[in-house]
């Protein structure tokens, strides 16, 4: 089924009903393989460029776009990114996720905020994510997660494992900067650990994810916190841009070299 902006995605009602049920029971599940039952009936076989790029051992982080349009939500690219990373390196990566949605008017934060708050500790709690609150309203209770998610991240890095985040934070088709922070989050994240950069797009309306050659995120000595946490946010960002075509690099075109890009985006 198709509209205006391409393809229908829509999630069948008994995966749905599935994912409810884990929900409800708190039942732990694998991540992979219900995506993958999701990525088996989408309306077009979705596309992998670069597996080759995926280290098969270590710690790894995973930077993608937040990719998403009307009738494609974006669990459907971060569904396509995870699952192509657990079956190159035969585990199953932590996605790094909201804990809830906030709002600045006080008749959805009193009731949203709460509801989502549970529903997606109970998803994390599920499938293995790991939560961080966005609003930096609660200033204490922000301060603490981040360094529960430093903490977890670190033992997971230790392990060998990979995590996965999306920088902007919210989705679109073309490019967004990321929260004022992100940058210096992703580096207290990942100093000097390989940096996987993931690029989810549409070609030819098939769902497509481009995977880039690893590099690191390493701290400037006396470089100031604004201009540290702009630059690791650029870099991450751009390496991502790098992934996608022209049209959808936003504000990070011009870090790109389109000419080295021509061959295979046309452009």
């Amino acid at each position: 089924m198709t509209d205006g902006n391409g393809l229908h995605y829509r999630v069948p009602w008994r995966i749905r009903w599935l994912g409810v049920q884990r929900i409800v029971r708190g039942q732990p599940a694998s991540c992979a393989a219900d995506m993958a039952q999701m990525l088996a009936v989408a309306p077009a076989p979705p596309r992998l460029d670069g597996l080759e790029h995926i280290p098969l051992s270590g710690p790894l982080l995973v930077t993608q776009n937040h990719f998403s349009r009307p009738g494609l939500g974006a669990w459907w690219a971060t569904s396509l990114a995870f699952t192509a990373i657990a079956r190159a390196r035969g585990h199953e990566p932590v996605w790094l996720v909201t804990s809830e949605w906030y709002y600045r008017d006080f008749v959805r934060s009193a009731v949203i905020t709460p509801l989502t708050r549970w529903l997606f500790g109970r998803a994390a709690r599920v499938w293995g994510f790991l939560p961080m609150p966005p609003d930096e309203r609660d200033l204490a209770r922000r301060a603490a997660a981040v360094r529960q998610t430093l903490e977890r991240a670190r033992a997971l890095f230790a392990q060998g494992g990979a995590l996965g985040i999306a920088p902007e934070g919210r989705g679109e088709t073309v490019l967004l900067q990321p929260p004022a922070g992100a940058g210096r989050m992703l580096l207290r994240l990942a100093a000097n650990i390989p940096v996987l950069p993931v690029g989810i797009c549409e070609e030819e309306v098939r769902l497509t994810g481009r995977f880039g050659p690893v590099y690191t995120l390493a701290r400037r000595p006396g470089e100031e916190k604004r201009d540290e946490d702009a630059r690791i946010a650029g870099e991450v960002m751009a390496a991502i841009a790098a992934l996608l075509p022209p049209a959808m690099r936003g504000p990070y075109a011009a870090a790109v070299h389109d000419g080295a890009l021509a061959g295979v985006f046309g452009g």
